[in-house]
């Protein structure tokens, strides 16, 4: 089958204007397959799912994390898509929504940096182990039992913005596996968020522990 192809076109300061996107691909990943390579997700040290898939799929996997008491991380992908994994919030370890996804998911107003902290620790409340919701530029907050917070954004002058919040996923997962305290992790997932708009790719090629530390320091 044809991999999933996304379109992006921004204005001059790497703000997002219209996108298109063909995922159609992950209409394969149906309930069975996933139970079928249920030994896979048992495995793991934590499964990672967007809402791009159906919701039976995403119950199914949800399930079987919670039968196998392995974490999840849901990240909603968009504003249209957010409402697939708002069942799920209680099964999440993590999950990372941007400043509009988690609007449409705490049904709240997210606008700035104090509504976006507020709305963290209401999701947090509903059931998500852990909340990071993205603002661009702004950084991000976050929000767990334990703690919760605010994290800037590495200043920098973006080239490219796609790709940023996967890559800010990407290196809290990371930090958290490898037993980075909360602030810590979303600390290194902004850096390696903000060094991904340093490139015109989606996914930076040359990303190492030494570059993305040396960036937290500028």
């Amino acid at each position: 089958r044809a991999s999933g192809a996304y379109l992006a076109l921004e204005r001059d300061d790497g703000e997002l204007v219209v996108a298109v996107d063909d995922t159609a691909i992950t209409r394969a990943i149906t309930p069975r397959v996933i139970h079928r390579w249920r030994h896979l997700l048992r495995a793991a040290a934590l499964v990672v799912v967007d809402a791009t898939l159906r919701p039976q799929t995403l119950a199914t996997v949800a399930r079987l994390c919670h039968q196998a008491g392995v974490g999840l991380c849901l990240e909603p992908v968009s504003v249209a898509l957010a409402p697939r994994i708002a069942p799920f919030l209680a099964d999440a370890t993590l999950l990372t929504p941007n400043m509009r996804e988690a609007a449409v998911l705490a049904a709240m107003p997210v606008t700035n940096r104090e509504e976006a902290l507020l709305a963290a620790r209401a999701l947090q409340e509903r059931g998500a182990g852990t909340v990071i919701i993205t603002m661009a530029g702004a950084g991000a907050v976050y929000a767990s039992a334990a703690a919760s917070g605010h994290v800037p954004a590495v200043q920098t002058e973006p080239v490219d913005s796609t790709g940023a919040g996967d890559a800010l996923t990407a290196g809290v997962i990371f930090g958290l596996l490898n037993n980075f305290v909360l602030d810590e992790a979303v600390t290194f997932g902004t850096a390696m968020a903000s060094l991904t708009m340093l490139t015109s790719e989606t996914v930076r090629a040359d990303l190492s522990l030494e570059r993305v530390y040396a960036h937290m320091q500028v």
